[in-house]
């Protein structure tokens, strides 16, 4: 069931971490009904991305690219960044 306030989180972590950084806060965020996604950049957490496949910033940031495009026209989210993540958002 959902809450009438229920928010979409999207976690983006820092360089040299992944999706896994988020679990606490994710935990959190569910426990109070809010929905999460955690993603993991390229070369990190489960993307099997390696770094020399990066040729821009761009395709850094392409799982979240890819997510947000996947949302529903009038579908709204909140984008939350650590430190790398930052930029990436």
């Amino acid at each position: 069931m959902k809450m009438e306030h229920t928010k979409h989180f999207i976690l983006v972590h820092s360089s040299g971490h992944g999706a896994w950084c988020w679990y606490k806060l994710a935990t959190l965020l569910n426990s109070t009904g809010h929905n999460v996604t955690t993603l993991d950049l390229p070369a990190s957490g489960i993307n099997q991305t390696q770094q020399q496949q990066l040729h821009s910033f761009s395709d850094y940031a392409e799982p979240l690219f890819e997510f947000l495009g996947s949302l529903q026209p009038k579908e709204k989210g909140i984008l939350v960044g650590h430190s790398m993540g930052g930029p990436v958002i």
